[in-house]
């Protein structure tokens, strides 16, 4: 689930690019079953890496979603439910 947070936030943020998406997920599977193992070959390659992984993006979920407070990135709508010669009647008031 926080990875899924994290995709998001990418997905949002680079215009709705899904190959930057799947080139993130490539990336994180690649690290996690090759890289890792190679470089701390006494660690149990499914515990020890699934671990790392939960950890590090459950970090950077928590952070994504604070710094972007829950929006994740997307960008705000403008609002519709606005009546357009409601503006002028308002202005005069003050």
């Amino acid at each position: 689930m926080p990875l899924s947070l994290v995709m998001t936030w990418v997905f949002n943020r680079t215009g709705a690019s899904l190959p930057i998406v799947m080139v993130l997920h490539a990336g994180i599977n690649t690290t996690y079953s090759i890289v890792w193992p190679a470089v701390f070959p006494t660690l149990d390659p499914t515990r020890d890496t699934l671990h790392t992984q939960v950890v590090a993006t459950t970090l950077l979920a928590l952070v994504l979603v604070v710094a972007t407070r829950g929006r994740l990135g997307l960008a705000v709508a403008p609002r519709t439910d606005v009546r357009p010669d409601a503006a002028p009647a308002l202005a005069g008031r003050r």
